[in-house]
């Protein structure tokens, strides 16, 4: 997403692209994964009955996995958008404010990793 912006700047359209159709893959293969994992969990016992840590962990990385999924639909908004040409240095706005949301995205990663996964 930062070298999409970036690109935006330079207006350089096609890698723009590019990079905001690869964060947008890369969006869908974290929901992938995150999708099954809950389905192994499942599997091995971990509902959200389980008990406390079961509900916190289904809660956490629910809204986490929802607010990536809003992010995905706004990202595959500015794609099409891309696509038709909208975006360029002078009008860059756009794919500057779904970058500010992907960050926010990718910052809170970390943080629910340490509390779900290590503690």
């Amino acid at each position: 997403m930062f070298s999409a912006v970036r690109m935006v700047h330079q207006n350089r359209q096609r890698m723009m692209r590019r990079y905001l159709t690869a964060t947008l893959i890369l969006g869908a293969t974290f929901l992938a994964v995150q999708g099954s994992e809950w389905v192994r969990l499942v599997a091995h016992g971990l509902k959200l009955s389980s008990g406390m840590y079961g509900a916190t962990f289904y809660l956490l990385i629910g809204c986490h996995g929802a607010h990536v999924t809003a992010g995905m639909i706004w990202l595959a908004c500015v794609v099409i958008a891309a696509l038709g040409g909208r975006y360029n240095a002078r009008n860059s706005s756009g794919v500057e404010l779904c970058a500010v949301y992907w960050y926010f995205v990718c910052a809170v990663w970390p943080v629910l990793f340490v509390l779900v996964y290590l503690m």
